[in-house]
C-alpha cells in the first residue's frame, strides 16, 4: 500500500516524520504527520490514460525504474485510495465520518484511478524545489 511521506515504489521514507500512526490502527507505523522533504525526495507527475495526471512521491533511486515497476506502483496507489474510502478504516484512524457527498467524491476518485491506467511519466522534480516554488 502507498505510504504517506515515503517512496511509492520501495517505501523508503523521503520526508521527515513528526508523528506516526499508533499501534493497532490500520496504518500502524506509517508517517501520520510529515515535515520537510529529505534530499532524495522526488515528485513524479504520471499521465493517466484519460489525459489527467497524478503526482506521486519517489526516492531518487527509484526514479529510473518507474516504468518497469508501474504495475506494482499503481496497485499500491489503488489500494491506498480504496482503503481511504472505507468508513470502518476512517473510524479506526480517528478521521471524521464522511458526509454522503464527501463519500461519493472519495469513491469517484478511487473509481477514476481504478479505470485510468498510468500512461507514462510527464515530469520529475525534487520535492525541495516544489516546496520552494510553492512558498
Amino acid at each position: 500500500m502507498k505510504r504517506y511521506g515515503a517512496c511509492t515504489d520501495c517505501d523508503t521514507e523521503v520526508f521527515d516524520c513528526r508523528a506516526r500512526w499508533p499501534e493497532g490502527t490500520p496504518l500502524e507505523g506509517h508517517i501520520r504527520i510529515r515535515m520537510g522533504a529529505k534530499d532524495n525526495a522526488m515528485r513524479a507527475t504520471i499521465a493517466l490514460m484519460d489525459g489527467s495526471s497524478i503526482d506521486l512521491t519517489f526516492c531518487a533511486d527509484c526514479i529510473p525504474t518507474i516504468a518497469e515497476n508501474m504495475v506494482k506502483i499503481w496497485d499500491k496507489v489503488i489500494q491506498r485510495h480504496v482503503l481511504s474510502v472505507d468508513p470502518e478504516v476512517r473510524k479506526a484512524l480517528g478521521y471524521p465520518e464522511h458526509n454522503p457527498r464527501q463519500h461519493e467524491a472519495a469513491e469517484r476518485e478511487a473509481i477514476h484511478l481504478i479505470h485510468n491506467k498510468p500512461f507514462g511519466v510527464l515530469a520529475v522534480q525534487p520535492w525541495n524545489e516544489v516546496v520552494e516554488w510553492l512558498a
